[in-house]
């Protein structure tokens, strides 16, 4: 059983959390492997939805080749280039809840303990 299937939330908390020191059950087991292939399927459409490294350079040197400072132009450019960042940690703390929910009540217990080492 591989690690966390979307750990980068819990790493960026500075969590060092490992599924796998944990005794999974096959039931368990199978369910993360689905989770995990739904959030691939998630990642994957995420990725389809992210906006073009040429689209935003075009955006942005519209706002600076532009004689006066548009502030409005500006915060919707900052907007969107994080907004994608943002959606994509939702959806990663949205799959590790639903991994936590397959935890019993003492693996959750041991997991934390874990992540926290």
């Amino acid at each position: 059983m591989g690690g966390l299937l979307c750990i980068q939330p819990a790493q960026a908390a500075g969590l060092n959390c490992d599924v796998r020191q944990l005794s999974l059950s096959q039931a368990q087991q199978n369910q993360l492997r689905l989770l995990r292939n739904q959030y691939r399927i998630m990642r994957d459409e995420q990725t389809r939805k992210k906006p073009s490294a040429t689209s935003s350079r075009r955006y942005l040197v519209q706002i600076l080749m532009q004689d006066d400072f548009n502030e409005g132009a500006a915060r919707q450019y900052v907007s969107q280039k994080y907004q994608y960042n943002a959606e994509l940690d939702m959806q990663d703390l949205r799959m590790q809840h639903y991994f936590f929910k397959v935890l019993t009540p003492q693996q959750k217990q041991q997991w934390i303990r874990y992540c926290q080492q």
